[in-house]
Protein backbone atom coordinates (compact mmCIF):
# COMPACT_ATOMS: atom_id res chain seq x y z
CA UNK A 1 0.00 0.00 0.00
CA UNK A 2 2.97 2.21 0.81
CA UNK A 3 5.00 1.51 -2.40
CA UNK A 4 1.38 2.06 -4.50
CA UNK A 5 0.35 5.65 -2.76
CA UNK A 6 4.50 6.28 -4.02
CA UNK A 7 4.34 5.28 -6.99
CA UNK A 8 0.43 7.44 -7.53
CA UNK A 9 2.41 10.31 -6.07
CA UNK A 10 4.92 10.10 -8.64
CA UNK A 11 2.97 9.70 -11.83
CA UNK A 12 0.76 12.83 -10.45
CA UNK A 13 3.64 15.00 -9.69
CA UNK A 14 5.09 13.71 -13.46
CA UNK A 15 1.24 14.82 -15.21
CA UNK A 16 1.21 17.77 -13.38
CA UNK A 17 1.69 20.06 -16.38
CA UNK A 18 -1.11 18.06 -18.34
CA UNK A 19 -3.97 18.32 -15.27
CA UNK A 20 -2.89 21.80 -14.34
CA UNK A 21 -2.35 23.28 -17.83
CA UNK A 22 -2.26 26.91 -17.23
CA UNK A 23 -2.39 28.12 -20.50
CA UNK A 24 -5.74 26.29 -21.44
CA UNK A 25 -9.16 27.03 -20.65
CA UNK A 26 -9.79 23.79 -18.59
CA UNK A 27 -12.27 23.63 -15.89
CA UNK A 28 -9.66 23.33 -12.91
CA UNK A 29 -7.67 26.40 -14.16
CA UNK A 30 -9.46 28.80 -12.06
CA UNK A 31 -8.13 29.82 -8.72
CA UNK A 32 -10.59 28.46 -5.91
CA UNK A 33 -10.52 31.44 -3.42
CA UNK A 34 -8.69 34.73 -3.57
CA UNK A 35 -5.20 34.81 -4.88
CA UNK A 36 -4.34 30.50 -3.40
CA UNK A 37 -1.35 29.45 -5.57
CA UNK A 38 -2.52 26.16 -7.62
CA UNK A 39 0.76 25.11 -7.47
CA UNK A 40 1.16 24.50 -3.21
CA UNK A 41 -2.21 23.70 -3.06
CA UNK A 42 -1.67 20.73 -5.74
CA UNK A 43 1.07 19.73 -3.36
CA UNK A 44 -0.50 19.83 -0.04
CA UNK A 45 -3.11 17.51 -1.35
CA UNK A 46 -0.77 15.52 -2.89
CA UNK A 47 1.00 15.01 0.01
CA UNK A 48 -1.82 14.75 1.81
CA UNK A 49 -3.06 11.47 0.14
CA UNK A 50 0.59 10.29 -0.30
CA UNK A 51 0.53 9.83 3.72
CA UNK A 52 -3.13 9.31 4.13
CA UNK A 53 -3.74 6.33 2.06
CA UNK A 54 -1.16 3.67 3.82
CA UNK A 55 -2.21 4.67 7.01
CA UNK A 56 -5.53 3.19 7.13
CA UNK A 57 -3.49 -0.38 7.32
CA UNK A 58 -3.38 1.17 10.90
CA UNK A 59 -6.88 0.39 11.45
CA UNK A 60 -6.67 -3.39 10.24
CA UNK A 61 -4.25 -4.28 12.10
CA UNK A 62 -5.31 -3.20 15.19
CA UNK A 63 -8.82 -4.86 14.22
CA UNK A 64 -6.27 -8.24 13.51
CA UNK A 65 -4.76 -7.98 17.29
CA UNK A 66 -8.11 -7.23 18.27
CA UNK A 67 -8.13 -3.90 19.70
CA UNK A 68 -11.54 -2.92 19.26
CA UNK A 69 -11.94 0.13 22.32
CA UNK A 70 -8.32 1.03 20.55
CA UNK A 71 -9.51 1.44 16.96
CA UNK A 72 -12.41 3.90 18.70
CA UNK A 73 -10.46 5.99 20.19
CA UNK A 74 -7.79 6.25 17.05
CA UNK A 75 -10.77 7.29 14.98
CA UNK A 76 -12.53 9.91 17.06
CA UNK A 77 -9.13 11.15 17.62
CA UNK A 78 -7.96 11.59 14.03
CA UNK A 79 -11.04 12.17 12.56
CA UNK A 80 -11.39 15.10 15.56
CA UNK A 81 -7.81 16.38 14.33
CA UNK A 82 -8.93 16.43 10.20
CA UNK A 83 -12.07 18.40 11.45
CA UNK A 84 -10.12 20.92 13.23
CA UNK A 85 -7.25 21.44 10.01
CA UNK A 86 -10.33 22.06 7.87
CA UNK A 87 -12.48 24.60 9.83
CA UNK A 88 -10.27 26.09 12.75
CA UNK A 89 -7.98 27.85 9.95
CA UNK A 90 -11.21 29.87 7.93
CA UNK A 91 -12.89 31.38 10.53
CA UNK A 92 -9.21 32.74 12.46
CA UNK A 93 -8.84 34.61 8.99
CA UNK A 94 -6.23 31.82 6.89
CA UNK A 95 -7.35 30.50 3.55
CA UNK A 96 -7.99 27.18 2.16
CA UNK A 97 -4.58 26.82 1.80
CA UNK A 98 -3.55 26.49 5.28
CA UNK A 99 -6.33 24.19 5.70
CA UNK A 100 -5.32 21.31 3.41
CA UNK A 101 -1.83 22.20 4.52
CA UNK A 102 -2.90 21.30 8.02
CA UNK A 103 -4.87 18.51 6.60
CA UNK A 104 -1.20 16.90 5.05
CA UNK A 105 0.56 17.52 8.24
CA UNK A 106 -2.09 15.46 10.15
CA UNK A 107 -2.12 12.71 7.39
CA UNK A 108 1.80 12.99 8.54
CA UNK A 109 1.25 12.20 11.82
CA UNK A 110 -1.16 9.47 11.18
CA UNK A 111 1.15 7.61 8.68
CA UNK A 112 4.38 8.27 12.09
CA UNK A 113 1.74 6.75 14.24
CA UNK A 114 1.39 3.49 11.89
CA UNK A 115 5.32 3.28 11.38
CA UNK A 116 5.88 3.45 15.62
CA UNK A 117 3.05 1.00 15.89
CA UNK A 118 4.41 -1.26 12.96
CA UNK A 119 8.22 -1.39 13.99
CA UNK A 120 6.80 -1.90 17.31
CA UNK A 121 4.56 -5.31 16.69
CA UNK A 122 6.73 -6.91 13.95
CA UNK A 123 10.28 -6.85 12.34
CA UNK A 124 11.36 -5.16 9.62
CA UNK A 125 12.07 -7.39 6.56
CA UNK A 126 11.82 -6.61 2.90
CA UNK A 127 11.04 -9.58 0.66
CA UNK A 128 12.19 -9.42 -2.90
CA UNK A 129 9.81 -12.06 -4.00
CA UNK A 130 6.75 -10.05 -2.70
CA UNK A 131 8.11 -6.55 -3.97
CA UNK A 132 8.52 -8.28 -7.55
CA UNK A 133 4.89 -9.93 -7.02
CA UNK A 134 3.20 -6.43 -6.28
CA UNK A 135 5.00 -4.73 -8.76
CA UNK A 136 4.43 -7.11 -11.53
CA UNK A 137 0.47 -6.29 -10.69
CA UNK A 138 0.14 -3.23 -8.97
CA UNK A 139 2.18 -1.27 -11.66
CA UNK A 140 -0.13 -1.67 -14.33
CA UNK A 141 -2.98 -1.27 -12.65
CA UNK A 142 -1.72 1.97 -11.22
CA UNK A 143 -0.91 2.99 -14.79
CA UNK A 144 -4.40 1.94 -16.31
CA UNK A 145 -6.17 4.20 -13.46
CA UNK A 146 -4.35 6.82 -14.33
CA UNK A 147 -4.20 6.67 -18.14
CA UNK A 148 -7.79 6.44 -18.09
CA UNK A 149 -8.77 9.28 -15.95
CA UNK A 150 -6.49 11.69 -17.76
CA UNK A 151 -7.40 11.09 -21.35
CA UNK A 152 -10.06 14.24 -20.83
CA UNK A 153 -7.28 16.62 -19.77
CA UNK A 154 -4.60 14.91 -22.59
CA UNK A 155 -7.65 15.19 -24.88
CA UNK A 156 -8.41 19.09 -23.91
CA UNK A 157 -4.76 19.56 -24.43
CA UNK A 158 -4.24 18.22 -27.99
CA UNK A 159 -7.44 19.52 -29.22
CA UNK A 160 -6.17 23.02 -28.05
CA UNK A 161 -3.24 22.78 -29.67
CA UNK A 162 -4.99 22.38 -33.13
CA UNK A 163 -8.31 25.14 -33.01
CA UNK A 164 -9.15 28.03 -30.95
CA UNK A 165 -10.43 28.12 -27.39
CA UNK A 166 -13.68 28.88 -29.37
CA UNK A 167 -14.16 26.23 -31.30
CA UNK A 168 -13.16 23.61 -28.60
CA UNK A 169 -15.77 24.95 -25.76
CA UNK A 170 -18.42 23.38 -28.50
CA UNK A 171 -16.59 20.50 -29.50
CA UNK A 172 -15.66 19.63 -25.43
CA UNK A 173 -19.30 20.56 -24.38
Amino acid sequence: LISLSILCFAVLIMLKPVLYNTSSSLPGNRTMVGEMSKNSLYYFFLLYNLFNAPSFLMEYLLMLKNKSKTIIFYGVITAFIQILALTIPLPLGYNLETGILLLAISSFLKFGALTVYVLRISKPEISKTVLKSFGAKAIPAVLILIVGGSMPYVDSFIALIFVDKAKFAIYQY
